[in-house]
């Protein structure tokens, strides 16, 4: 249940780098669909790896948060409240596998800015 949030979560945190410089760039959103979509073929057998499978709700989560029009620094606050939490319950493959996400997603449209730094840090 944990981890299931904490790609839940993962979406908001998505949401909010992309959001940070005002305006969600589409190459933003399609190196999201893209990188978990590679992520979810390298990590084949739902069974044995459930847990990267949940990237499914980080998408989900991701564009619910686009449909709503949530405050960037709303989605952020709950994903660094999430980590403060139950930071230390996450697997070290899931917070790889959050990593390089992020940091794919971050860099899509014109570098890490400052302000994507800062959120990358939460992790």
């Amino acid at each position: 249940m944990i981890i299931r949030r904490f790609y839940e979560e993962l979406g908001l945190l998505l949401y909010a780098i992309c959001k940070s410089d005002g305006e969600i760039q589409s190459k933003e959103t399609r190196t999201i669909d893209k990188e978990i979509d590679k992520l979810l073929a390298q990590y084949q057998g739902f069974e044995k790896n459930s847990n990267v499978h949940n990237l499914l709700l980080t998408k989900i989560n991701f564009y619910n948060a686009v449909d709503e029009r949530m405050k960037p620094s709303t989605a952020s606050k709950s994903f660094s409240d999430f980590i403060q939490e139950r930071g230390k319950l996450i697997d070290a493959e899931s917070r790889t596998v959050a990593r390089n996400l992020i940091e794919r997603v971050a860099s899509a449209y014109g570098g890490i800015r400052p302000e994507e730094k800062k959120l990358l840090d939460l992790l």
